[in-house]
């Protein structure tokens, strides 16, 4: 058995991260670690691959870290460690940095976590690194168990094209071009028929794929020639507003399966 508490400790209360700009998860088992940095434009995945990370990931950082986080005031047996996978050999370890720190601002070894199901709130089960104590934190660190990279990328393949598009192109092999210009509100067709007024539910139905194309995954193991991108079957050049740079879509089909890539961009998307 444990032997009783001889002092009563404080519940644990780990101060927000000011700033936060770096967040590392390192599986146990020797598994590909996890770096997460933010950038200018938002936060990237940086290891072990690099891609912009998925926003609902980048939500639960934020959220997790601006705020305290709090233990409840309750007694866990350090023998329930492998249980609650705390354990040196089950934990995941997470470290999250403050904008130009080398050392991290906080360092948990995190567990399980589960729904209570009174409140529905979310609480998770940790150690700090060096110590015995397991906390039940009042936090939803379930992120630091998704050790699947796929599941950290994000999987858009444009930012929204409908409101400042004012020309749009789109090219095919042994096909001539269809091009649309904006005029006042509307579209109409400059080629290969001159002057034709297109219905407008018809040109967000074009546009609507860049506007909101998301891919089920990131191809990793193949190139554009192999996926057929290169050249590319279908190539959807869409200017925008002055000083904005226009947007290349690139895609391609292989039986089933649809490909496409941002042009100038390495990332490949099924």
């Amino acid at each position: 058995r444990d032997r009783p508490a001889q002092k009563v400790r404080a519940p644990m209360v780990l101060e927000p991260v000011q700033e936060l700009a770096k967040v590392e998860v390192l599986p146990a088992g020797g598994k590909d670690k996890l770096i997460m940095e933010k950038r200018e434009d938002g936060w990237w995945l940086t290891s072990p691959k690099e891609s912009k990370l998925l926003e609902a990931k980048a939500k639960s950082l934020n959220e997790v870290f601006s705020r305290k986080l709090r233990a409840l005031d309750v007694r866990i047996p350090e023998s329930k460690a492998a249980e609650y996978e705390v354990s040196e050999d089950k934990a995941t370890k997470v470290r999250a940095f403050a904008k130009g720190a080398s050392e991290p601002a906080v360092e948990l070894l995190v567990g399980k976590t589960f729904q209570v199901q009174a409140t529905r709130a979310t609480h998770t089960f940790a150690r700090v690194p060096g110590e015995k104590t397991i906390h039940r934190l009042q936090a939803d660190l379930g992120f630091a168990n998704e050790k699947e990279t796929n599941n950290w990328r994000s999987k858009k393949i444009s930012e929204a094209l409908r409101k400042d598009v004012t020309k749009v192109t789109l090219s095919r092999p042994n096909a001539k071009d269809v091009v649309l210009t904006k005029d006042g509100e509307a579209f109409k067709m400059v080629a290969p028929m001159e002057g034709m007024k297109l219905e407008q539910s018809a040109v967000d139905t074009l546009l609507s794929g860049g506007a909101s194309l998301s891919a089920s995954g990131v191809v990793d193991d193949k190139s554009p020639e192999d996926l057929g991108l290169k050249p590319p079957q279908v190539r959807l050049v869409a200017e925008r507003g002055e000083g904005k740079e226009p947007i290349t879509l690139l895609f391609s089909k292989q039986k089933d399966k649809h490909y496409a890539q941002v042009e100038g961009k390495p990332y490949l998307y099924e």
